[in-house]
């Protein structure tokens, strides 16, 4: 199937008009061996991890600077446990936070220590989640941490969840199986005092199993709260752990929502190879499993990662990807297999064995290109980049799309129409 795409009639500085553009658009069916399937984290990683600082709103919760600079200097972000209804609550430096990508979750309204059978659920439960959202604009609290890290009666549980929460945690110490079967009853690893040597054991065990490690701390650096890190240079050296085991490839550590939203969407939904050609495959993300009833599917919306068998005779080197009109980095991983994040909600993804890809809208020419031909056919991005050249017989120009999209393009460029 050939399209012509028209383009605006336009005049170069030497008086000689633009040639116009035509985008090839080739479709083929058959079956072709690939496979595709959701990588267990985020990056390909073995295991993932998550840091929660527990009882932030507390008075004495004050060494906040040294806990943000150890983890932001070394692209980490963790999650603040917040104690919500405490007047000493920080919510200027909880924004700055939160910018710098810092997520904060509930850790209660007043930090009651029991089953949850005592508690005002409206004040712990919902006047948490409103306080911090009130106070943090963009920060979605979908997440409990029970005080004492507890485990919550059944009753309890039941509100929280039936009031469009996505988990909790407390009641198990441990690191959580990948899969995470119960998201309302998360587990948790405490920093007990052993040092770099038991905070190193506990992230080798979860890589040994490729689970989750949720280690919850309060304090660095200061003795206040439960079992603090007292010396930040312990913590430092933990992080530089995490870091060098995230260059690696063993570990991804990011905010605790984040990795849970992550580990429901590849355990729940689907994706598969829906269409596939000589040139192009076509990978479909099923959503239409329900995580909760409670909570509307498009809550979950964290990136997955998705790994690519390539046909035979693709190379990997050579493979672009496309959703949504945008074309997705990519880490080639080996030479038949590709590797990237995609959206879970922007529709199909297009993995095409040359720099090519349909643009389902009218392109017109914005800018004249350089008045020569090129060797082959030029592609280029509706950025007007040029991202690599194709068969005879085209010009450089810039492209545009309506609604402003970027994205690949072929254009096999043909004088005289």
């Amino acid at each position: 199937m050939e399209a012509a795409i028209r383009q605006d009639r336009q005049v170069g500085s030497g008086g000689v008009p633009l040639l116009a553009a035509f985008l090839v658009l080739v479709a083929y069916t058959g079956c072709l061996s690939q496979t595709v399937s959701f990588a267990r984290w985020r990056n390909g990683a073995t295991a993932a991890h998550s840091i929660v600082h527990d009882d932030f709103g507390e008075s004495w919760f004050g060494n906040i600077n040294v806990m943000d600079s150890l983890a932001y200097n070394r692209q980490i972000c963790v999650t603040f446990g917040t104690i919500a209804l405490r007047s000493s609550a920080p919510w200027a430096r909880a924004r700055a936070l939160f910018a710098r990508g810092h997520r904060f979750v509930s850790h209660s309204g007043t930090h009651i220590m029991s089953d949850g059978l005592d508690w005002d659920l409206a004040q712990e439960i919902d006047s948490s989640r409103a306080v911090i959202e009130r106070n943090v604009p963009g920060n979605s609290v979908l997440f409990f941490c029970a005080p004492g890290d507890n485990r919550l009666a059944a009753s309890v549980k039941d509100y929280i969840r039936s009031h469009g929460w996505i988990g909790i945690r407390g009641g198990c110490w441990q690191a959580n199986s990948y899969a995470v079967a119960d998201p309302f009853s998360t587990c948790l690893l405490c920093y007990s005092g052993g040092g770099v040597a038991e905070l190193d054991q506990d992230l080798d065990n979860a890589i040994s199993q490729g689970n989750w490690l949720l280690r919850e701390t309060h304090q660095v650096g200061t003795t206040g709260g439960y079992y603090p890190v007292s010396d930040q240079a312990i913590w430092r050296a933990y992080l530089d752990s995490c870091v060098a085991k995230r260059l690696s490839g063993a570990l991804w550590t990011a905010p605790v929502q984040e990795v849970l939203m992550y580990a429901l969407e590849r355990s729940r939904w689907s994706v598969s190879v829906t269409s596939s050609s000589a040139t192009q495959l076509q990978i479909t993300i099923d959503n239409d499993s329900v995580i909760n009833q409670y909570v509307d599917n498009h809550t979950f919306d964290v990136p997955l990662t998705l790994t690519v068998g390539l046909p035979g005779g693709w190379t990997a080197s050579e493979a672009q990807v496309a959703q949504n009109g945008l074309v997705i980095p990519h880490t080639v991983v080996s030479a038949g297999t590709i590797r990237f994040d995609a959206a879970p909600w922007d529709g199909v993804v297009t993995v095409y064995s040359s720099p090519t890809v349909a643009v389902a809208q009218p392109l017109r020419v914005v800018q004249p290109g350089a008045r020569r031909a090129w060797p082959g056919g030029t592609l280029f991005g509706l950025d007007g980049r040029m991202a690599g050249i194709g068969e005879p017989g085209a010009a450089a120009v810039r492209v545009a799309a309506p609604n402003g999209r970027a994205g690949v393009v072929r254009l096999d460029l043909t004088t005289g129409r």
